[in-house]
């Protein structure tokens, strides 16, 4: 099944890291890419019979995504996939972390999807079809300390991936959520902490969460095997609800689902310090 030939894909955060790398793979794929971020994305070469071109688009602000969804719609006639790559992090204990902090990263990383896929998916329907590709995060899948609201977001990510794939069914739209391990991006570097952890009785913890978080993804796999992965499930006829990638994070999922949560919350706590 060929998804790429002549296939208008979208894909978010598509300045760096893996939105970036997903774009160009799709684009020497044969697909015709736009790369939206809130600052159009800097040019690709491409090597291939494919074309990148970066667009503006904010994906917490629905005009900004309507009218840049209209704009790829109204030029080549048709949108046949998203990839929604957008997100951000912001680490601190939940007690520190304040309503206007949660808001925001239940914005980025979950609800900006959800505005996205609702501006494509008219078109996809009138079409015929289409594929919607959320990046989750391992951390959707397990509780990780001083991290709590980027794993909290990721999880209803997921959520909000599954119920789009059982209602989109029906007029042939597939969704599925790639949940990486730690990469090597510059997400590590873009990381802000809660402004109320200085001073907090959780500061220490929080430096030594995050230290480690920063250490693990730095010496993680490159993000080019989220990319690979896309164009591997692109290939299958039909997507899977949810795919993890990096390395032993694969194995993730099913020990999730396999040991008692009282050792799987020891591992997790233990990695962070906690």
């Amino acid at each position: 099944m060929d998804r790429l030939s002549g296939k208008v894909y979208l894909v978010t955060g598509a300045s760096s890291g893996i939105g970036r790398i997903t774009a160009k793979a799709l684009a020497e794929g044969g697909a015709v890419v736009y790369g939206a971020s809130r600052r159009v994305p800097e040019p690709l070469e491409i090597s291939g019979i494919g074309s990148f071109t970066g667009i503006s688009m904010d994906t917490t602000d629905e005009t900004s995504v309507n009218e840049g969804i209209a704009g790829i719609i109204e030029k080549e006639g048709s949108i046949y996939g998203v990839i929604n790559c957008a997100g951000s992090g912001i680490a601190g204990a939940l007690e520190d972390c304040s309503p206007e902090e949660t808001i925001s990263q239940f914005d980025v990383n979950c609800v900006g999807a959800l505005r996205t896929a609702r501006a494509a998916m008219p078109c996809m329907r009138e079409k015929g079809g289409g594929v919607i590709i959320n990046i989750g995060s391992i951390g959707g899948d397990f509780a990780l300390p001083y991290q709590g609201l980027y794993s909290m977001s990721k999880a209803a990510l997921r959520k909000e991936t599954e119920v789009l794939r059982m209602e989109m069914k029906r007029f042939n739209i597939q969704l599925t959520c790639i949940e990486p391990g730690d990469l090597k991006t510059g997400f590590t570097a873009a990381r802000r902490t809660s402004k109320e952890t200085a001073g907090s009785v959780h500061e220490e913890g929080t430096k030594r969460a995050v230290d480690q978080m920063a250490h693990d993804e730095q010496n993680g796999r490159e993000p080019s095997c989220v990319a690979d992965l896309i164009l591997k499930i692109l290939k299958r006829k039909k997507l899977p609800a949810c795919k993890a990638v990096g390395g032993i994070y694969v194995l993730f999922p099913l020990l999730g689902r396999l040991l008692p949560y009282a050792l799987v919350e020891k591992i997790i706590g233990g990695m962070y310090h906690v």
